[in-house]
């Protein structure tokens, strides 16, 4: 009663085009389940097979060959990529359910991917003045921002992760890290690191 999907928004709308729509609550989107985990990771299919599940995907595309649907390559492709949507949508269900995150995938994440997949098929009406409006006050809180920061002592560009991560010199060793060492400095990474950051042996 559930159909595990990666990346809907591209196999459901080819399906839509060829005159066969899928629709239900009952969609899972792997490749959104996998951000939901971690969202600085990739999420792409081969990646979270091998990081889940310890399978290497197989590779679809034969350079000089365009893929028939007889071919027996193209046959293993789709088979495995089936199976690793099942087993991937499966063990991430469950973990998203354990984090009580599962709520917000099938209540937000869902339901705003297919009111997406409705815009991008379909398009969809602004009204470009309140977006300007909304575009220029955003604007001014952003700039002001950007200003209290590039006004002390020393000057932080706020827009450089080099200079914040330096800044808040003090991080947990547990934290987010990119592939050189240094420290991410994404709002989640720093939301998650707050309490330590205020702590009195940390300044």
């Amino acid at each position: 009663d559930k159909l595990y999907v990666h990346n809907s928004s591209f196999d459901l709308g080819v399906m839509e085009r060829a005159g066969y729509p899928i629709c239900g609550g009952k969609i899972r989107d792997t490749m959104i389940m996998g951000w939901l985990l971690d969202e600085n990771s990739p999420v792409n299919l081969g990646d979270l097979a091998f990081r889940y599940c310890n399978k290497k995907k197989l590779d679809f595309v034969i350079k000089g060959k365009v893929p028939q649907a007889a071919d027996p390559e193209t046959k293993e492709y789709v088979i495995q990529d089936t199976r690793l949507c099942l087993e991937l949508g499966e063990l991430f269900e469950w973990k998203l359910k354990s984090q009580g995150l599962l709520p917000l995938f099938e209540k937000i994440d869902m339901p705003f991917r297919r009111i997406m997949d409705s815009c991008t098929n379909h398009g969809v009406c602004v009204d470009l003045e309140k977006l300007e409006i909304a575009t220029t006050q955003v604007t001014e809180k952003v700039e002001a921002i950007k200003k209290k920061y590039a006004e002390q002592t020393p000057p932080i560009n706020i827009d450089s992760p080099k200079q914040v991560w330096k800044t808040l010199y003090y991080f947990p060793q547990n934290v987010h890290r990119q592939k050189d060492g240094t420290p991410k400095t994404d709002e989640k990474t720093l939301s998650s690191v707050r309490e330590d950051l205020l702590k009195p042996e940390a300044k």
